[in-house]
Parts: structure tokens; sequence; C-alpha cells
């Protein structure tokens, strides 16, 4: 995206610096408007619709060797088809003719916002590109620090940590117990019991 408005920036210089030197040149002819047209731009945002419209001009001149040459460009609504034209053209170059009148603003003016527009444009571009690999650049950086991380197999038990208090050792349990019914001690007599007599 910067690329293409550093293009553009570069081809609205350029028409500038062409129609300044034809201007500059002295070189004249006479032309004539032989067609003019509407150039519409449509921009498509979603559900929303904008246009703008661009009014071109074909002219036509003879140069002094004789040959005539066409060439098109925008210029002012009050020229119509069939108006004279005073055409102007740099020294050997009349394939960079002009018919607008020297000194007009609106071809400043356009260039000027062309050009703003265009580095404008490029710096967001610049900016947006720089937040994208810094953050990017971050992300990588944490998967490298998650790949150092040393893993515990799933085979053996995870180490505790050290220096913890351990527990103390109970005593063994007794293994004189009674097993049963007949290594039971007798009853001492003369207890009441709450069995029937016999």
């Amino acid at each position: 995206m910067a690329a293409g408005a550093v293009t553009a920036a570069v081809a609205a210089f350029l028409r500038l610096r062409r129609i300044k030197a034809a201007w500059n040149s002295g070189l004249t002819a006479e032309g004539r408007c032989v067609r003019t047209y509407v150039v519409t731009t449509v921009w498509r945002r979603g559900h929303q619709r904008s246009s703008s419209s661009e009014l071109r001009h074909v002219y036509e001149f003879t140069c002094p060797d004789g040959e005539q040459r066409r060439f098109e460009e925008d210029g002012s609504a009050t020229v119509f088809e069939g108006d004279p034209v005073v055409v102007r053209y740099p020294h050997g170059r009349p394939d960079r003719a002009t018919a607008l009148p020297p000194g007009d603003r609106r071809v400043k003016a356009r260039a000027a916002v062309q050009i703003g527009f265009c580095a404008f444009f490029t710096l967001v571009s610049l900016a947006v590109a720089g937040i994208f690999f810094t953050v990017a650049q971050g992300v990588s950086d944490i998967n490298k620090e998650r790949k150092r991380i040393p893993t515990v197999p799933d085979n053996r038990p995870e180490e505790g940590p050290t220096g913890l208090p351990t527990l103390p050792q109970l005593p063994p349990m007794p293994t004189d117990l009674p097993t049963g019914p007949a290594d039971m001690p007798p009853l001492p007599s003369g207890f009441p019991t709450l069995a029937p007599p016999r």
C-alpha cells in the first residue's frame, strides 16, 4: 500500500513538472477541442456507494513541421467541442503538450492535495506495518521462551520442592492382635448382661 501511495505521489509530481515545463518553454500552437467526455469513478463500501466525476478534453493541434497531434487532459468546464485553445509544449516534445493556461491554480492545488494525501497514507501504512511486525516479534519471542521451559515426562512423578519439613515416622502397627473369637480373652464375671438367662 505504501509503495502504491509513493507511486501516485511521484506521478502527481511528474505531471506538475511536465505542465510547468510546457508553460515555461514559450512554444505555442493553435489547437482546438475535438471532444469532451466525463469519467465517473465509483467506490463501494458495503451498502454505501460514492462516486466522483472528472471532465476530460481531447485536443488537436498542428506542429510547426505540419504533423497533427492529439492529446487529452482534464480542463475547464467552459471549454466545449470546437472551441479554439492555445496549446503549449516544451521544445522538441510535442507529446508533452497542455492546453491548461499558465499559472492555473487548480493544477497546483490538485497536485498538492494528491501529494499530501499520498504522504499521509504512506505514513499510516508504515505505522501499521511497524505495529504488526512489533507484535509478531513479541509473539515469536514468547513461543521461543515456551520451547525453552523443561517439561516433566509422564512416566515419572514430578519432584516436589526441596527444603520443606517432612512428617515424623509413625510407629509400626502391632502384629499380635486377635484374629477371631477363639483368641478373645474371657469376659470378667460379675457384670450384668442383657442376655436372657438359660
